[in-house]
């Protein structure tokens, strides 16, 4: 008897989460700190409720909320406009790096800039 109980407690448990309710689990997201790199671009001619678009490494496309300062917005604006709808062509995109937190709005996923460590036309 002695050896079986010896031999219950070494083999290891699985313990398995709850899943999460899905307001529960969008409240963790909101306001998670991040960092990026990856493609933005500017275009006032959006679909996107943002004027601003972040193009990560899988071509997924968020838009941007830019919390880093006006003189930064305006540098971005100045130095990676697109001329059409930015979804079509990435060649004015500048190639950048940098911190922010993720928000939702609805569905749809929004990257909140706070801080560009470099920005590359």
């Amino acid at each position: 008897m002695r050896k079986i109980l010896t031999s219950l407690l070494l083999v290891p448990t699985v313990s398995y989460a709850q899943p999460l309710p899905l307001n529960d689990a969008i409240d963790v997201l909101i306001g998670t700190e991040i960092s990026i790199f990856g493609k933005i671009g500017y275009s006032s001619q959006t679909l996107l409720p943002q004027n601003f678009a972040f193009i990560d490494k899988n071509n997924s496309v968020f838009g941007v909320v830019m919390d880093a300062g006006r003189a930064t917005r305006e540098q971005i604006q100045a130095q990676c406009e697109e001329e059409l709808d930015f979804i079509l062509g990435l060649e004015d995109f500048c190639t950048i790096e940098a911190t922010g937190i993720l928000m939702i709005e609805g569905s749809s996923i929004v990257i909140s800039i706070d801080e560009v460590l470099s920005l590359t036309p």
